[in-house]
């Protein structure tokens, strides 16, 4: 049975239209994920999970909690310019593309989609770098089933457990006739996504 990353190095030529709108993720849990200073940070990466209150009065039953925990290779915080390359991300899975590159990526930080021109400089190529191995090295589980049953969040069943935060895989291939190295491929959708989305607080916007 051949790898992720098998597969993907056998692709000859993958053609991209970046997303010219921005979808992200807007609740409370990822809002939260990318704030913590470095010492709740260190707390969280090391504790039991992490309380969030959904919603304080349930008619029914009052306050309403989920929790999170994260486990990661890496010791530094989750920043906003990670959360900024996760959304960028999120946008291009959404709007079908499998794979991206750094230059996408750049260009929709900065709002230069479709500028060829538009290059990174050798520190925000690292930098972009850096957060999407970061995204990928970070291990997010929730416990979020019986609030979402109680608030009619998705089917009221949903578990996600030890999933990276941006799953994916570093590859090289040829993008839209052009090699490409340190190509992104997405192997499956964010646990951030997919819990924002099933109760409808994500965001959308010109990119």
């Amino acid at each position: 049975m051949k790898t992720i990353n098998q597969i993907a190095q056998e692709i000859q030529n993958v053609q991209i239209y970046p997303s010219t709108t921005r979808v992200e993720p807007n609740d409370k849990v990822t809002k939260l994920t990318f704030n913590f200073n470095a010492e709740t940070y260190e707390e969280l990466i090391t504790g039991d999970g992490f309380d969030v209150i959904e919603t304080k009065r349930h008619k029914k039953f009052g306050e309403i909690t989920s929790s999170f925990k994260i486990r990661s290779i890496y010791n530094e915080p989750l920043t906003e310019f990670d959360r900024a390359v996760l959304a960028v991300c999120t946008s291009e899975m959404c709007a079908g593309n499998l794979y991206t590159t750094p230059n996408i990526i750049y260009r929709g930080l900065t709002g230069k989609i479709g500028d060829s021109d538009a290059i990174p400089y050798a520190n925000q190529l690292s930098a972009i770098l850096h957060s999407v191995k970061k995204l990928m090295g970070t291990k997010y589980t929730s416990k979020i089933a019986d609030a979402f049953k109680i608030l009619g969040y998705g089917d009221g069943d949903i578990v996600i457990k030890d999933s990276m935060i941006l799953p994916a895989v570093i590859v090289d291939i040829t993008v839209n006739g052009q090699r490409v190295e340190n190509a992104i491929y997405f192997d499956r959708e964010s646990p951030l996504w997919i819990l924002a989305d099933a109760k409808s607080q994500v965001i959308r916007y010109d990119a």
